[in-house]
């Protein structure tokens, strides 16, 4: 389903509405389409390396099937007890994390299995 204009009623019909033109710039392709999805895929991924080789995947190119999403670098580490990922988007300033198994959190606030992303922040001198 397409996005809408945010006062929660879909356009109605020619393009002079305000809602029309704001609905069709949101059904255009943004630098994250696939990116959250991605990062979903990775832990499905992960998951399904662990069924199969009773360890986790130390390289994104163990992960069958897996598709680096477009303008993403990921760095992954994994071993039989669990896995870290830390996720970027060459076109936003984020940092996303995800991991599993059992070890040490990336982030306080995260919990395994479950991507997370986080402003970050860069200084210039």
């Amino acid at each position: 389903m397409a996005p809408h204009s945010s006062g929660g009623m879909p356009p109605s019909g020619g393009g002079g509405e305000p809602g029309w033109r704001h609905a069709a710039v949101l059904d255009t392709p943004g630098p994250l389409d696939g990116f959250h999805e991605g990062l979903d895929e990775l832990v499905e991924r992960q998951n399904e390396h662990f069924a199969a080789h009773r360890r986790y995947a130390a390289e994104v190119a163990e992960l069958a099937g897996f598709q680096v999403p477009q303008h993403t670098t990921i760095d992954l580490t994994g071993t039989a007890a669990g896995w870290t990922a830390t996720v970027r988007h060459a076109m936003v300033n984020r940092v996303c994390h995800a991991y599993g198994g059992a070890v040490a959190k990336p982030h306080a606030d995260m919990a395994p299995d479950t991507p997370k992303c986080f402003s970050e922040h860069k200084h210039m001198r």
